[in-house]
């Protein structure tokens, strides 16, 4: 009963501290994210992409490569008298790829791995942790 009673006040206490301007809430960072898509027959083992090297125990061309970069959400954190803000985007790339065949007279056919497309599909907001006004307002 008595623990109950402490549970409770702790939410109704921090419930009553978490105002619109000062939410309460801390910035957690989400790892970053390379997804591929099915692979084809092709010559090239490996691909590098923003200096992550994608397929090393393929040999192929991805469909695709999505990369996916690092992002924030906000998670509650009573009593951090602290908020989330925007501070920037970053963009969410698909790369597309085509095996590019090619004949040699003393390897006979060949193939690599060569970049058809590349696009921005969407944006991921980048948030940071931030003090709330201690001031009278």
């Amino acid at each position: 009963m008595i623990r109950s009673l402490v549970f409770v006040l702790a939410l109704a206490s921090s419930a009553l501290s978490q105002t619109p301007d000062c939410p309460q809430q801390v910035a957690k960072t989400l790892p970053g994210q390379v997804i591929t898509g099915t692979w084809k027959p092709c010559g090239t083992p490996t691909i590098i992409v923003d200096g992550q090297t994608i397929g090393t125990d393929k040999t192929g061309c991805p469909e695709f490569i999505l990369v996916i970069p690092p992002t924030e959400i906000a998670v509650p954190m009573p009593g951090a008298n602290t908020k989330v803000v925007r501070y920037g985007r970053s963009p969410i790339e698909l790369i597309t790829f085509e095996c590019v065949e090619e004949r040699s007279l003393f390897f006979g056919p060949t193939g690599h791995c060569k970049r058809k497309d590349h696009s921005i599909v969407a944006a991921l907001d980048r948030l940071a942790t931030v003090a709330c006004n201690t001031g009278g307002n």
